[in-house]
């Protein structure tokens, strides 16, 4: 999952997914003069320079991608070095109760987005308490991504393989926390809530992405899984030919009659939430 070339080949839900987004709730927010924008969970990048900074407002003074993993730093950081309006910093958006960990350069920020990060955190208020402490009075969070998916359940069933179970012991760490929640917008809405956010909007959404080939959804699998970082080199091959074998048996596979290639249909569970941080009380 560190593989930041890789993951930036395999992407194209996620930017798909991203791009959406943008497209439905940009409109809907309020947009000032000089503002600073943090994209939380930026991987290699190209989500933020190539999806979200078009789309923005020119006159947005700067853009700040953070992420976990210090590899997917440098790697945007040295593919988009020439964006003068790109900075690029490692940290953890879990780190809330750690100030030291939660270094972000910069002021405030007005503008808050993160696509396809926040299911990979398993201390959501953590998370929420960064989120809030990042966000300007009056500033505007959009977050998406993953409530629940195939891959989880992949995993999951990858676990219980004896060939596999001693790397994926801690499986847990790596399935979004809405996987098995029956009301997974409420839930969300309710930490948001929580946390002295308005919400303006949340909701699950069950979304579906079709592969042009097995091959890509190779791609997309490698990229994202985690646990290949864990194996020996010989071993990495078979895995992946596994996870092939169970999405045969999931049943993803649909055969589009193009020269006998199959598609492979993912539906999965798209989590969306527009927030603002209220402004400061005047009469204080």
């Amino acid at each position: 999952m560190d593989n930041a070339s890789l993951y930036a080949c395999a992407n194209c839900l996620q930017k798909r997914d991203a791009s959406r987004a943008l497209e439905e709730f940009l409109p809907r927010m309020t947009w000032g003069s000089d503002e600073m924008v943090l994209d939380v969970g930026c991987g290699p990048g190209d989500v933020t320079a190539e999806v979200l900074l078009p789309k923005l407002p020119s006159d947005v003074s700067h853009v700040v991608g953070l992420d976990l993993s210090a590899s997917m730093v440098r790697h945007a950081a040295d593919r988009y070095r020439s964006h003068k309006k790109l900075t690029f910093a490692q940290s953890d958006i879990s780190a809330a109760y750690n100030t030291a960990a939660l270094d972000v350069p910069g002021r405030a920020f007005s503008k808050l987005f993160s696509f396809y990060c926040l299911h990979w955190v398993q201390d959501q208020r953590g998370a929420m308490h960064s989120i809030c402490r990042l966000l300007s009075p009056g500033g505007e969070a959009l977050l998406v991504f993953l409530a629940g998916g195939p891959i989880f359940k992949l995993w999951e069933k990858m676990a219980k393989n004896p060939k596999w179970t001693d790397y994926m012991q801690d499986i847990s760490r790596f399935i979004s926390p809405y996987q098995h929640c029956a009301d997974p917008a409420a839930e969300f809405y309710n930490l948001l809530a929580e946390f002295g956010l308005e919400v303006l909007h949340c909701s699950c959404r069950d979304e579906t992405f079709m592969f042009d080939t097995m091959e890509s959804l190779k791609k997309q699998i490698e990229a994202v899984t985690p646990f290949l970082e864990r194996m020996p080199v010989e071993l990495r091959a078979s895995f992946i030919e596994d996870c092939m074998d169970e999405v045969v048996k999931l049943g993803l596979i649909q055969n589009n009659n193009n020269n006998g290639k199959d598609r492979v249909n993912t539906r999965y569970l798209l989590l969306i939430a527009h927030a603002r941080k209220p402004a400061l009380d005047t009469r204080l």
